[in-house]
């Protein structure tokens, strides 16, 4: 709204400038006393007047245009935010785990893995199903976004599952956590991309660095 007052303001000071060239003519034609009025200066009125309606409805376009994608981005900014929260706490909540799990009889340690699974983390489920993001984000960002994704759900299912070793599973646990991290560290970088703090070049230098540039599978 405040961009479209803006824009309407600026065709204002146009139209006033073309009612004050108007005027500066008609006064000299009365000073000459000249009847009626010159063809050139008729099409120069309509030629500017045409021109300033042109630019005033291009400006405010484009305007619009800028205020929708800033409020888009700032949108996805809070999402990305939030998503980066809920992978802090789980990162926080899988750290150790195996240990404190081993920490007593197998049998119970067992009970407690198959009684206690692994929840998905729904807000990255939602933003890769949010149209934003692939808009706003790099495209090897959304790429690998989708690829890490898809992996750690393997993993976590892969903790979950009982008809595999318990050792094994609570092995997969610390590689399901490493999977969280790095959808953490691509969300930090592509949030910083978004609000224009960094380059796609910087962005494409941090995935590079992610534990699991490619994929891995269970084993």
């Amino acid at each position: 709204m405040t961009l479209l007052i803006v824009a309407l303001v600026i065709c204002a000071v146009i139209a006033v400038a073309i009612i004050e060239y108007a005027g500066s003519k008609t006064k000299k034609r009365k000073a000459r006393k000249e009847v009626g009025p010159e063809k050139s200066d008729v099409f120069v009125s309509f030629a500017l007047a045409l021109v300033a309606t042109f630019a005033g409805v291009f400006l405010a376009f484009n305007l619009s245009n800028m205020q929708v994608e800033r409020s888009e981005r700032d949108n996805l900014g809070s999402l990305i935010g939030q998503s980066i929260d809920e992978l802090n706490l789980e990162v926080t909540t899988l750290e150790g785990l195996p240990e404190f799990i081993k920490d007593r009889e197998e049998e119970d340690s067992i009970k407690m893995l198959n009684n206690n699974p692994i929840e998905d983390v729904v807000s990255v489920e939602f933003l890769i199903s949010n149209q934003m993001f692939p808009k706003y984000c790099t495209q090897m960002g959304t790429m690998m976004m989708l690829r890490l994704a898809r992996d750690k759900e393997k993993w976590r299912e892969a903790v979950n599952n009982r008809d595999f070793e318990f050792e094994n599973r609570l092995l997969y646990i610390d590689t399901y956590r490493e999977y969280i991290e790095d959808l953490r560290d691509l969300l930090l970088l592509e949030r910083d991309y978004v609000s224009g703090e960094i380059s796609s070049k910087q962005v494409a230098e941090g995935l590079n660095e992610l534990h699991y540039v490619e994929t891995h599978d269970v084993s």
